[in-house]
């Protein structure tokens, strides 16, 4: 059969972090004046990631398509080797080993209770630690959420550190019932981490 060619990336490993999304571009350069359709798939992705090819067939003059990657929250830590393989019909397959690596997240927050009870007029607090096992540098904390005539702050506001302390004050008239209080932490470069008190 004629030669397929082979597979050339622009790279040949990545890393990107759990709970984020990284794209590649995947060329295909064509043997023996091969013109016919060839399908992009990978094999061998680690467990919570999962890629995708736009187009997933290149046909004619086009050699070209972007590998988008998606990797999972809980996304298997480490560097692992997956293949990417190119297929056409009356030709033999091309193949091509990727190297991810999937790294911690930039930015994780870690309540040390999920749940805070608060009465009327009265005052809860919870404590926070701020993990940033790849990115350092100041993060500044915010929650939304927050009832009626309930208010939180922070001490520190940006945290330089690895932990935070919040205290949520309840006015005389707060609302009564449970609310979802989204803890948010804003990074360098924009990264952000949530976490969910009940």
């Amino acid at each position: 059969p004629q030669g397929a060619g082979s597979i050339a990336l622009n790279v040949t490993s990545g890393s990107v972090a759990q709970g984020r999304d990284t794209t590649v571009t995947v060329t295909l350069t064509r043997g023996g004046g091969y013109s016919g359709s060839v399908s992009l798939a990978a094999e061998g992705l680690p467990a919570g990631v999962t890629a995708t090819f736009t187009p997933g067939a290149l046909t004619g003059t086009t050699n070209t398509s972007t590998m988008s990657l998606s990797v999972g929250a809980t996304a298997t830590l480490g560097t692992t080797t997956f293949t990417i393989r190119a297929s056409g019909s009356g030709v033999t397959a091309a193949t091509r080993g990727f190297a991810l690596t999937v790294l911690p997240p930039p930015i994780t927050i870690v309540p040390g209770t999920t749940t805070a009870t608060l009465a009327q007029a009265g005052v809860a607090t919870v404590t926070l630690a701020i993990l940033r096992p790849t990115l350092p540098g100041p993060v500044a904390m915010t929650a939304e959420g927050l009832p009626s005539g309930v208010t939180a702050a922070f001490a520190p506001s940006t945290v330089n550190d690895s932990t935070a302390l919040l205290t949520l004050t309840a006015s005389a008239g707060a609302t009564l019932g449970a609310a979802n209080v989204l803890i948010r932490g804003t990074g360098p470069a924009s990264n952000t981490a949530t976490a969910s008190l009940l």
